[in-house]
């Protein structure tokens, strides 16, 4: 399938420490992708990841690599809300490896995601952890469309997959198929009524699960959404919330972003 560049756009990151730093040592990447100076919050260094166009396209196939080394401490965030856009027969799609090294933080932190009407998109994220020190946080927000137009759930699918291992031992596994001419997407056991989707994933982190719960227990109060924090094996933990604002759902994300890089038992 050709798309506008003529080719796969690729990103290659690889974040390592030195000198008592973690700095991004290698760098590749082809449009529309763009990597601007990172920059720190204090011993956490963020990169932001551009894209240098209006949105993902029919067609659009991105290859993103990224390597934490060890001792390494990264956060991965993006400059804009991801647009899918309308597409007439096919489909984008885009590939993610992960890697994280021994006693090395990786926090992946975009922001929300709007597929367009018609947009048809395929993601599939492959996380492999070094050990049990190896810490990986994902955060996805995925809305249903551009609601102030008019749209909800009027893409043709959304499939996202998301696989974690350990010492490559699967651990954890996430296969969301959204297709709303098949699915009630309002529906009970999907959206409930809501328009946004809020999905965060950690492992590895130290937490006490009793704050956890109380925090989303009262977020969801205070914007009549619902949610839930469910601890699985292998040391990890997932927050899903339904909801109807990206904008505080993103800002709620930064809140427990910062929970977890400052809890200490």
């Amino acid at each position: 399938m050709d798309n506008r560049y003529g080719k796969t756009s690729k990103l290659d990151l690889t974040m390592e420490r030195r000198d008592d730093k973690t700095i991004l040592s290698d760098v590749f990447f082809t449009a529309p992708f763009k990597i601007i100076k990172p920059f720190y919050d204090k011993d956490y260094m963020q990169v932001m990841q551009i894209s240098v166009s209006a949105g993902i396209m029919e067609g659009d196939k991105q290859e993103i690599s990224i390597k934490a080394l060890e001792n390494s401490k990264s956060e991965i965030i993006s400059q804009a809300y991801e647009k899918i856009h309308k597409m007439e027969n096919g489909f984008a799609q885009r590939n993610i490896e992960i890697e994280i090294g021994a006693n090395s933080e990786l926090i992946y932190n975009p922001l929300p995601v709007i597929p367009f009407k018609n947009s048809a998109f395929k993601n599939s994220l492959s996380v492999n952890l070094k050990d049990s020190s190896s810490k990986f946080i994902l955060n996805e927000i995925l809305t249903c469309g551009r609601v102030y137009s008019g749209e909800k759930f009027e893409y043709k699918f959304y499939n996202s997959r998301v696989c974690v291992r350990e010492n490559s031992r699967l651990i954890f596994m996430d296969n969301s198929r959204y297709s709303p001419d098949r699915t009630d997407m309002s529906n009970i056991g999907m959206y409930e009524g809501y328009t946004h989707l809020f999905n965060f994933v950690v492992f590895n982190y130290e937490y006490d699960i009793e704050i956890l719960k109380n925090s989303v227990s009262v977020f969801c109060e205070e914007n009549k959404y619902i949610g839930g924090v469910t601890v699985g094996d292998s040391n990890s933990l997932v927050i899903k919330i339904l909801g109807d604002n990206a904008d505080r759902l993103s800002k709620y994300s930064e809140r427990l972003v910062e929970y977890f890089k400052k809890y200490k038992k």
